[in-house]
């Protein structure tokens, strides 16, 4: 039986860039396009998807409100707890992977998954250890960087292409939770609701302090990663 080439799309840099190559003849045309929602995306992630489902069709999956889950016996989202924890990531999983997996099932056909990491981060492809679903990596074939997507989107798309995390990511550096307060005031708001529901749970702040009034250092650009 043939496998159904379908796309993992997170409508971030990466994801975006497989895409547009994928139209361009570069890579293998997707079967589908899939895009696991999880209600809490930045506005600019929504708009990007629009424009994006302009050119090609988006199949759209969820596993309902993750940011719900603040107010309720279990956070999946990985927060800083004291005095110096941090809870495990289990929002990919149950809010992206599980209801990409279960819409592939119903294609009733074996599946090449294309996961779109870069070489900057080789250490997160991992096989799907399942039968009938097969990761594939797309950009790492192609031995392409998060640059070299970046600069390819420069020429190949003329919209900006917003890093896709939710707007309360625990993983943000000071420096996004800055642009987030000074440039999205409504996904800052809902970052901040995210995070004092979240109490006793824990914080989205790396200072363990409600994100309303922690203190925010520009100097601070690296990006935690967290597999």
């Amino acid at each position: 039986m043939d496998r159904a080439l379908v796309l993992s799309l997170g409508a971030g840099i990466q994801s975006t860039t497989a895409l547009l190559l994928s139209r361009a003849g570069v890579l293998e045309p997707f079967e589908a396009v899939v895009f696991a929602d999880t209600g809490d995306e930045p506005a600019a992630v929504y708009e990007h998807l629009e424009r994006l489902r302009a050119v090609v069709t988006v199949t759209t999956v969820t596993a309902g409100h993750l940011g719900a889950t603040a107010a309720g016996p279990f956070v999946p989202v990985p927060l800083f707890t004291r005095p110096a924890g941090m809870g495990r990531r289990q929002c990919t999983y149950q809010y992206k992977l599980r209801p990409i997996r279960r819409w592939l099932r119903g294609l009733e056909r074996p599946v090449d998954l294309a996961v779109c990491i870069s070489t900057d981060e080789v250490y997160r492809a991992k096989d799907s250890g399942l039968a009938w679903c097969r990761n594939v990596f797309p950009l790492l074939e192609l031995g392409w960087s998060r640059a070299d997507c970046q600069t390819y989107l420069a020429a190949a798309w003329p919209y900006p292409v917003p890093r896709s995390a939710c707007v309360y990511c625990p993983l943000k550096s000071d420096r996004e939770w800055l642009e987030l307060r000074d440039q999205h005031p409504a996904d800052w708001a809902a970052a901040v609701a995210f995070d004092e529901a979240a109490r006793p749970h824990g914080y989205v702040h790396h200072s363990r302090q409600p994100l309303a009034t922690a203190v925010l250092t520009p100097a601070d650009a690296g990006q935690m990663a967290l597999e």
